[in-house]
């Protein structure tokens, strides 16, 4: 291959990636900048994984994208990431999509149809970690409301709980997303309005002790109320900048920690993800149906939230038996009576 085809072939897979991340995702698949930075992600541990197998950034080509490059890529991010199932899958997906884009241009069709037909990693179905109700609340109870900064970190912790928002929704809020008091002045079902995955809006209920705790802030860091202002944010050169995700983690961490130290069962590790597993786990707990849970976190697939969600715990189990044991089986056990018993233990 000359040097020139050879050049060219690499400025094409760098023309197709940034194409792809800066012009087909936004503006043909309309896609929001999370999902963007997804698979920018992706497309960046996919080089990476070249990179360590010799390949210089600048020799890089659409043609190295083999069926068995690819394999060696989902093993890397396995054994050598330690990167679980779900998250090969994802990687994997997002580069299937990138070579179907690719596909209506110039990338060889027989590899790229190749590829396509990999299949996923198997994803081994784990019982979901969630904290219990005491633990949650300890961390909740943890920030010190006499400081200001004590009550701003409480109620962003309030409403992330219960609200079951991803952090990103979270710092996204602004004021004009809130709906708290109605025109009489009276707080009366209050609800958020979350921008989610896809730039897709959906209202969320909150508490009326979550929404007390919201107007208090309000009073002590929205005086004026200016709707289109990050609801919790962050003040740099005389501008409002919303408090990024890094924040939101270790203000978490911090109360755990402070939360840990008086209430043991506070998980080692708590973070922003775990918080919203919880509150669906407690909500799922109390009987409220898969449905409604589905709309709280903005789940698009009823699979996604039942894939988490539905399976029972030994509580609900031990409830359920107590209620069917109930009137029929408080009497004497049928299976201690000697008759029984010889029964039972006979091999004729």
């Amino acid at each position: 291959m000359s040097r020139a085809k050879q050049d060219s072939d690499v400025k094409e897979f760098w023309s197709l990636a940034r194409s792809f991340l800066k012009v087909y995702l936004p503006n043909v698949r309309e896609v929001s900048k999370n999902t963007i930075s997804a698979y920018k992600q992706a497309l960046e541990t996919l080089i990476r994984y070249l990179e360590s197998a010799g390949f210089d950034r600048d020799k890089i080509k659409l043609e190295e994208l083999t069926p068995a490059r690819i394999e060696g890529f989902m093993i890397w991010m396995s054994k050598e990431q330690n990167c679980k199932p779900r998250t090969c899958n994802l990687r994997l997906s997002a580069i299937k999509t990138f070579l179907r884009y690719c596909g209506h241009h110039i990338i060889n069709e027989s590899i790229s149809r190749e590829v396509l037909d990999l299949p996923m990693k198997k994803v081994r179905k784990e019982k979901i970690e969630y904290m219990s109700c005491e633990a949650v609340a300890a961390i909740l109870n943890a920030p010190d409301d006499r400081y200001i900064f004590g009550r701003r970190n409480k109620a962003i912790l309030s409403l992330l709980y219960d609200s079951a928002a991803r952090v990103q929704e979270l710092v996204d809020i602004e004021v004009g997303d809130l709906y708290l008091i109605k025109k009489t002045g009276e707080i009366d079902e209050p609800f958020i309005t979350l921008r989610g995955k896809g730039d897709k809006l959906r209202n969320v209920n909150i508490s009326l002790k979550t929404a007390k705790l919201i107007l208090s802030y309000m009073n002590e860091f929205h005086s004026e109320k200016t709707s289109n202002l990050p609801l919790f944010y962050t003040k740099r050169n005389g501008s409002f900048w919303p408090l990024s995700v890094d924040s939101v983690s270790r203000i978490l961490k911090e109360n755990a920690d402070n939360a840990r130290l008086r209430f043991p069962d506070v998980p080692d590790r708590v973070h922003c993800h775990l918080l919203r597993k919880s509150r669906a786990m407690h909500l799922y707990i109390a009987g409220v149906p898969l449905p409604a849970i589905m709309e709280l976190l903005g789940h698009e697939s009823m699979n996604t939230t039942s894939g988490f969600y539905a399976f029972v715990t030994w509580e609900m189990v031990s409830e359920a038996m107590r209620k069917a044991n109930e009137g029929h089986l408080e009497s004497e056990k049928l299976w201690k009576k000697p008759e029984i018993m010889n029964q039972l233990y006979t091999l004729d």
